[in-house]
């Protein structure tokens, strides 16, 4: 088996990597991976739908365009945008679709960047962010505070350098998780979707691309314990899973193998998987 070395860092499989989107990485580059989180206080109480994901994406892109606003106009009309936006969190009841928001309560959500240029445009909202006031959904709320949450900044070729070829892995959807395949939803965790849909972005966003030949149904599901929820938008509802899912590597499949799989694992965090990242859907963890 061919192996790379580069710049000192640990050995990867040269050949899973079929050739590099040299366009996407500048030199000395490392900050493109990392997760801020948004702080807001409560003032007047009132309601989000479901997640709040709606509403905390049209907040977030108001953001954007004070910043820049031809990067903003540009990152709405992407068909794969380069950050994933998790739910609103914090104290309230949710019942009939709603998450009642309550005065005095703090709440937060979290952005997560795919590349350099999304990472400067969140450093410069989150500095934006503190004292502003801002309505979302029905209630009022006060900017508090935001920030990185990870102690280090990552870049793909981190993420390369530091997979360890692992034969099992365990993935948990915290966020309901759904896939679109020919206008029907899907709502398993089969590995042709979720290693799929991180390949995917990892190949929109970032420098190194992976193949894209390799069957991704190979992988198999080894254990799962997932449920359905209902996740409530304004005009519409969807469906999605949520809960554990253990994934292995069959014996007979390419050497490389066991190190995407890593590779992809540790990607999740970042990329979320699956359909409406940028709402507050596929949230997912590495166990």
């Amino acid at each position: 088996m061919n192996f790379a070395v580069s710049e000192g860092r640990p050995a990867f499989p040269a050949e899973v990597i079929v050739q590099t989107n040299s366009h996407r990485e500048q030199k000395g580059v490392s900050k493109m991976l990392q997760k801020f989180r948004f702080t807001l206080a409560c003032t007047e109480p009132g309601t989000v739908r479901g997640l709040g994901g709606l509403e905390l994406h049209a907040l977030f892109f108001s953001f954007l365009r004070e910043v820049e606003e031809e990067a903003a106009r540009e990152l709405h009309g992407a068909k794969d945008k380069p950050f994933a936006l998790g739910p609103l969190e914090g104290a309230g009841e949710r019942r009939g679709g709603s998450f009642y928001l309550q005065a005095g309560e703090k709440y937060g959500f979290t952005v997560t960047s795919l590349t350099g240029a999304m990472y400067r445009l969140l450093e410069e909202v989150a500095a934006l962010w503190p004292g502003r006031e801002v309505q979302l959904g029905t209630g009022a709320l006060a900017c508090v505070d935001a920030g990185t949450t990870r102690a280090e900044d990552l870049n793909y070729r981190d993420l390369v350098a530091r997979a360890r070829p692992a034969t099992t892995v365990t993935l948990e959807f915290l966020t309901p998780t759904s896939f679109r395949q020919r206008g029907t939803q899907i709502l398993f965790p089969l590995p042709e979707y979720v290693f799929g849909s991180l390949r995917q972005r990892w190949n929109a966003h970032g420098p190194i691309r992976l193949p894209e030949d390799l069957d991704l149904s190979l992988i198999q599901v080894a254990r799962y314990r997932t449920r359905t929820q209902l996740v409530p938008f304004n005009r519409y509802k969807i469906v999605g899973f949520t809960g554990t899912c253990t994934y292995q590597v069959p014996k007979k499949v390419p050497d490389f193998v066991p190190w995407l799989l890593a590779v992809l694992a540790d990607y999740a965090e970042f990329a979320g998987v699956g359909y409406k990242t940028t709402m507050g859907m596929g949230v997912v963890r590495r166990w």
